[in-house]
């Protein structure tokens, strides 16, 4: 879902003309989310809300 959504991003740039198609941005997007999924479960241990 995440890779859908940042292509989904990326396209609509390309097409509209606005900021620019990079697979880089494609990349450290992945990348980002990726350590967001491994950092989750320790921030949640830490910050737990009661």
């Amino acid at each position: 879902m995440p890779f859908l959504l940042i292509s989904l991003i990326e396209i609509l740039q390309f097409i509209t003309h606005r900021g620019s198609l990079d697979i880089d941005d494609l990349i450290l997007n992945l990348f980002g989310i990726f350590i967001g999924y491994l950092l989750y479960p320790a921030f949640k241990r830490i910050f737990q809300l009661y």
